[in-house]
């Protein structure tokens, strides 16, 4: 005997009835598998949420990761570091040499905070689905990017992430935005591909390619399909089709492909309600539109400082670690909407999925074994009124979640059939779902979210609280290079740690500042920055305050002082040599320089010898600290900030 679902859709206004759409849909005649919904931890976006105090980091790791709690994000995917500015910071890479590569460590695999997110996320959703792509790489790789070196290297960190923490990696991307069609060909069929079964790995699925589907510089959309359909053997070392930022209809092409569409990078913006709403439309969209089965956002968590590129970009907010405040935005909410009523596995009902001229559209997924529904429905701006036939279900209860401007993911009353028949009046722009599961909750934090704060005025790190060496220490946050905390001299110091130059990650410019490392608030005003530094052999120790942008290319837009090993100074603004000389120092031992960033005037200071003051800018007078150098193993200690002209 076939089953049917009906779904009647009457469209409402001022002036009555308008249109009225009839769907049957046979309930086993289903669509294409949905995959889920997940998040892209990379560009150093995550940075801070490792150094927030317990209770609360893992309150935040709860409402991403926790099912039936949150976002209950089912993927998690996630950037395997190259040392390199890849947006909002550098990410440490596990093998900066290929010593390290052939003789990996647990210290290696230890490095930044992505294995350790990696972990927190299994450790809530024991099916979590892990995938890596990567911005930036090292720069010891022989033949660049596209390379046996590097080949080898991904396998290496696929491998270590299991050995070392028990993650199971399961997909791996290309190179995040930059497409090169004759290297990257060759790439994945003669390299990639046969490196990853030689290491034991033919299990690893590839993500071809992470491009955006339609932008500027590449104007055709799906091209990468288009490359597919052309080339047998390279369609056949591919597994699945990844574009960033869809909102794009599937060409024929695409569908006679066979193989899975991801929108494998998604914007979910400052995660407002407004971008929360454009989110979950676009959502059903992707599946209504370009069958896209999967939706990956960029990014899970804006922990970042908001000095830098794509300023608050991200679901949640936590950002604050010295006081422990963060934010659930809307949008967390927005995608439990999803992840909360169905599970990778479930199929579309085809007939059940679309759009209407009002604006609104739905998506309904079935169980793959039980008589279990879930729709996703998104209004326009105006009011629906949706029937929902079920010839099949008598007495089965519904139950409905809502989320508007006001609030977020509230149940409503339950809902059992009447005459085989469910009957919704729906509001304008707004998120339902509609489902005969049960177990979605909206999650509350086991402990009340501090209240927000400020950076320090005082601040004073000796990095002798760690106890590992190769850490990076707490609030500080790489913008090139790398700072770790190592053992010198007895004590415990900051050193940066790249000597070599990086493969860029560069689509829309040279992502490589030279090494720098930050912290503070966009409001901290009238201070002196000091820090001890040694330089040794070669190059140069900075020190910079009022920082109002750290662009991801280029040094930081603020106040910055810089003292080579040959005792030759300069002061900048803004990048702008301002006041130049030189002054004797020891470059192998320790000397003391000072920045004192006042309200009206700018005063230089090494080893308590004043070097020159300059007025103050007028567009330099608030902002972020921290220390920089070129690329050597430059040493800093004793890294101090605390309001002028106070003891």
């Amino acid at each position: 005997m076939k089953r049917y679902l009906f779904v009647l859709l009457f469209i409402s206004g001022i002036s009555g009835l308008f249109a009225q759409t009839v769907i049957r849909v046979n309930g086993k005649n289903a669509g294409l598998k949905f995959e889920g919904i997940g998040a892209v931890s990379a560009g150093a976006s995550s940075r801070l949420l490792i150094d927030y105090p317990e209770p609360y980091r893992s309150d935040i790791l709860d409402f991403l990761f926790k099912p039936y709690f949150g976002a209950s994000l089912q993927h998690f995917k996630f950037e395997p570091g190259g040392d390199i500015n890849s947006t909002c910071g550098a990410e440490p890479s596990h093998a900066r040499t290929r010593e390290e590569m052939l003789n990996p460590s647990r210290s290696y695999f230890e490095r930044g905070y992505e294995w350790w997110m990696a972990r927190e996320a299994l450790k809530r959703n024991r099916n979590m689905i892990f995938d890596i792509l990567q911005w930036g790489a090292p720069g010891w790789f022989d033949g660049g990017f596209y390379s046996k070196d590097n080949a080898e290297y991904l396998s290496s960190y696929i491998r270590g992430m299991k050995r070392y923490h028990n993650i199971d990696i399961a997909y791996c991307g290309l190179w995040n935005e930059k497409h090169i069609p004759v290297l990257s060909r060759n790439y994945v069929v003669n390299i990639l591909r046969p490196t990853l079964d030689k290491n034991g790995l033919k299990h690893i699925k590839i993500i071809g390619n992470d491009m955006y589907c339609s932008s500027p510089k590449h104007h055709e959309p799906w091209s990468y399909a288009k490359e597919l359909l052309k080339d047998s053997v390279l369609k056949g070392n591919i597994d699945v089709l990844g574009y960033h930022y869809l909102n794009v209809e599937a060409t024929p092409e695409v569908k006679l492909l066979d193989m899975p569409v991801w929108e494998s990078e998604a914007s979910i913006l400052s995660g407002d309600w407004k971008n929360a709403l454009s989110f979950a439309r676009n959502t059903n969209r992707n599946y209504i539109r370009s069958r896209a089965v999967k939706t990956i956002i960029w990014c899970p968590i804006d922990a970042y400082f908001p000095n830098v590129s794509w300023n608050g970009v991200g679901a949640m907010e936590a950002r604050t670690p010295w006081c422990g405040y963060y934010d659930v935005r809307p949008a967390i909410w927005a995608i439990a909407h999803t992840t909360q009523f169905a599970d990778p596995g479930w199929y579309y009902l085809d007939d059940a999925c679309g759009e209407t001229g009002t604006g609104l559209s739905y998506v309904t997924l079935k169980h793959p074994h039980k008589e279990l529904y879930s729709m996703i429905i998104v209004t326009g701006n105006r009011p629906d009124t949706l029937v929902w036939n079920l010839p099949f279900i008598d007495t089965t209860k519904f139950y409905l979640w809502k989320s508007n401007e006001q609030d977020q993911f509230v149940r409503q009353s339950i809902i059992l059939p009447e005459n085989r028949q469910l009957i919704l009046y729906l509001e304008p722009n707004a998120i339902y779902s509609l489902t005969n599961t049960t177990g979605q909750r909206k999650g509350i934090p086991a402990h009340s979210i501090p209240e927000k704060r400020e950076f320090p005025v005082y601040y004073k790190e000796d990095f002798e609280s760690y106890e590992k060496n190769h850490v990076t220490p707490r609030w500080l946050s790489d913008q090139g290079g790398a700072f770790e905390v190592i053992e010198l001299d007895g004590n415990k110091v900051l050193q940066q740690q790249i000597t070599a130059p990086l493969i860029c990650w560069d689509p829309w410019g040279k992502n490589n500042p030279e090494p720098y490392t930050q912290a503070g608030s966009s409001t901290g005003n009238n201070y002196a920055v000091s820090t001890d530094f040694k330089i040794g052999e070669k190059g140069c120790a900075r020190i910079f305050g009022m920082v109002s942008w750290f662009e991801s290319n280029t040094a930081p837009h603020g106040i910055e002082l810089e003292i080579t090993h040959t005792g030759n100074w300069k002061l900048s603004v803004n990048q702008k040599t301002i006041r130049e000389g030189s002054v004797k120092i020891d470059p192998h031992e320790w000397n003391h320089f000072v920045l004192e960033c006042g309200d009206l005037e700018v005063r230089a200071i090494v080893n308590g010898d004043l070097l020159t003051s300059i007025p103050a800018d007028k567009n330099y007078t608030k902002g972020f600290f921290g220390v920089g150098c070129d690329w050597n193993k430059v040493c800093f200690d004793n890294l101090q900030v605390k309001p002028l002209n106070i003891d």
